[in-house]
């Protein structure tokens, strides 16, 4: 018997830049998630806000701070999952390993 959280598509919110959206819709389908994703934070942080996303997908370029984003989602959920994606070369990669789950490099 599968577990609950494996009979549900899990539900995500994503900040990501508009040139990356088809791909990463792409990738979501084939991962069975349903993805909402955004290209504004004010945008992304009022679903944040309003939802109880299982993971939240952020791309560090969109976001000055992407750990800030991270800190909401998980005062609205303390489970969320946290996945950024930023370039290998990313100056921030130390501070982005302190606050996300997983770093996914461009």
């Amino acid at each position: 018997m599968l577990s609950t959280a494996l009979q549900k598509n899990p539900h995500g919110l994503g900040l990501i830049d508009r040139s990356l959206q088809p791909r990463v819709g792409q990738v979501a389908k084939q991962f069975c998630v349903n993805l909402d994703m955004f290209e504004s934070p004010p945008d992304f942080v009022r679903f944040v806000e309003s939802g109880w996303p299982d993971f939240v997908l952020i791309d560090s370029d969109i976001m000055g701070n992407p750990c800030e984003l991270c800190q909401l989602a998980r005062s609205r959920n303390p489970l969320v999952k946290v996945l950024i994606v930023a370039y290998f070369w990313s100056e921030r990669e130390e501070a982005l390993r302190c606050c996300a789950d997983v770093i996914l490099h461009r």
